[in-house]
């Protein structure tokens, strides 16, 4: 006796096309009680197979609806913010960001609390070891941590010291503060018609190797290029920093977006 699976994806279907006029409730009631008529076209089908893709139909439309959700939510509070009813500086409450001159600054201009700010002007992977402590004492529900413009080199050497002491760091922090949600943030890229020094040619060579480092130990990687691609007129005369209002108009709303920060 043959055996048929219900394809989960034409279960998926029956969804999608009655999505718009039924609530989500009543979709997965209707969309289950459907896929099990449907299931004497496919001939004898087990109970346990057409079970699972009932359930895989159900629970792909509840993640569809949450994320869905998740996005209106995120660009409501970036509208609250805009119209002044909120700040960053509430909805980063349970954030850290440790790095170099490109974040000093931001809690001058209130977009973070500053304790939650460990940054310094020159700043290297020597600032982010001096205050691990710091860091682990605090155990952020979220940490940022963005270095790497000042070790910039076009060299592979370069690039695997930094990856390799970066990742030891990190590790750390994870051993310190398991609960941590860490988000490295990548090198900012340059303005080349305005910071023309060879070593920032090394700067897509280090975030390729800083994406291959989080992509190894599983965790999240926040890339900033194609913002400050679209808007480099928010570069600075050195072609390397960013006008305050980049962070406040882009790059805190990127990073809501991106990383589903609210």
């Amino acid at each position: 006796m043959a055996i048929c699976l219900l394809p989960v994806w034409h279960t998926v279907n029956l969804v999608k096309d009655r999505q718009n006029t039924v609530s989500p409730s009543d979709q997965i009631s209707q969309n289950i009680a459907a896929g099990k008529d449907m299931l004497s076209d496919y001939g004898a089908v087990s109970v346990e197979m057409a079970q699972d893709s009932v359930d895989a139909a159900r629970i792909a439309y509840e993640d569809t609806v949450a994320a869905e959700n998740l996005k209106q939510t995120i660009e409501s509070e970036i509208a609250f913010i805009q119209k002044g009813e909120l700040t960053y500086r509430e909805v980063f409450r349970e954030v850290y960001i440790c790095g170099d001159s490109l974040m000093c600054g931001l809690d001058v201009v209130g977009l973070i609390n500053g304790r939650h700010l460990i940054a310094q002007v020159s700043a290297g992977l020597t600032h982010l070891e001096e205050n691990l402590d710091r860091v682990i004492r605090a155990k952020p529900r979220v940490l940022i941590l963005h270095y790497g413009i000042n070790a910039v080199a076009n060299n592979d050497a370069a690039v695997e010291r930094f990856v390799t002491r970066y990742g030891k760091d990190i590790d750390k922090i994870r051993e310190g503060s398991p609960n941590t949600r860490i988000i490295v943030s990548l090198l900012f890229p340059v303005d080349e018609t305005v910071a023309t020094d060879g070593r920032f040619k090394g700067v897509a060579r280090f975030n390729e190797a800083l994406v291959a480092m989080c992509e190894e130990k599983g965790i999240e990687y926040l890339d900033t290029t194609p913002v400050l691609k679209e808007h480099a007129e928010y570069y600075t005369a050195d072609g390397i920093h960013q006008h305050k209002n980049f962070y406040s108009k882009y790059w805190f709303p990127y990073i809501m977006r991106e990383m589903e920060i609210y």
